[in-house]
């Protein structure tokens, strides 16, 4: 069985040691003077030019259109799914309880040394895990209201673009569509690992949406549209692309299993 997570990389960080691992200098088109010495989004079918709106997604079309693994998936530099949340020596759990403040799944670490080894064992058990899975993914953060009104703060006069190209171009995503929007729990940050034909249908699904909405925003000729969709804005909505998908791809009998979130704070 061979895995390959990208992890996406804007900037030096420490990565563990192994193989399944494939650190990925994200949006290196638009910055090709800084050499972080790992492979760069910009070569082979890439969409590294598209980073400062599409954030980690340039990383993980790079691996979909140029790396072959039986499962592909992708991590950030300081985010990692890892095994469980029991905490360990300078680790917390970070849970934001805060009124009307998202509940996020996350383990929160100080040492760079408790970060590797959670990836460590994380890498080592990862085949086992997958040899019962077809998807792994972050547990569902809870919102405290719903995905629509959550996201709508930051992405509005995106999300009627989504919702018309997943109508129009995916049609058997719509009913899942709606109910993620109403839900308030989201799985979040992108995150995933994915048996590779399904990874196919998550790339196919995700960039033929965000694609679109580009296309449409770009139609409209409004400058202040198109700049505004380089603050990270297709990046947000693919939050929600992602975790309709994987909701969908469950309803549908595939095996996924959720699993908590580690965060590197000093990197």
């Amino acid at each position: 069985m061979e895995i390959k997570i990208a992890i996406a990389c804007h900037r030096q960080c420490p990565v563990p040691k192994n193989d399944i691992f494939v650190p990925i200098h994200v949006g290196h088109a638009l910055r090709p003077a800084l050499d972080l010495g790992f492979q760069s989004d910009d070569c082979g079918d890439n969409i590294s030019a598209l980073n400062n709106s599409l954030c980690e997604l340039t990383a993980i079309y790079w691996i979909w259109k140029n790396l072959k693994a039986d499962y592909k998936g992708l991590f950030h530099y300081r985010r990692y799914l890892t095994l469980s949340y029991s905490l360990e020596a300078y680790g917390r759990k970070l849970i934001f309880k805060a009124r009307r403040k998202p509940v996020m799944p996350v383990v929160k670490l100080s040492k760079v040394d408790d970060f590797m080894r959670r990836a460590g064992k994380f890498a080592d058990s990862c085949p086992s895990i997958l040899a019962k899975y077809d998807i792994l993914a972050a547990d569902r953060m809870n919102n405290r209201q719903s995905n629509e009104r959550f996201f709508g703060k930051v992405v509005e006069r995106y999300l009627p673009l989504m919702k018309e190209a997943i109508t129009r171009l995916f049609p058997q995503y719509e009913g899942q569509m709606n109910s993620t929007l109403r839900s308030g729990k989201l799985h979040f940050a992108n995150m995933s690992v994915m048996r590779s034909d399904i990874f196919d249908e998550y790339c196919t699904f995700i960039f033929g949406v965000l694609f679109e909405i580009r296309r449409l925003v770009i139609a409209s000729e409004s400058v202040e549209f198109i700049e505004d969709m380089d603050n990270r804005k297709l990046g947000y909505v693919a939050e929600l692309l992602t975790s309709i998908f994987i909701s969908y791809k469950e309803s549908h009998g595939t095996k996924v299993k959720t699993m908590p979130v580690t965060f590197l704070k000093t990197v």
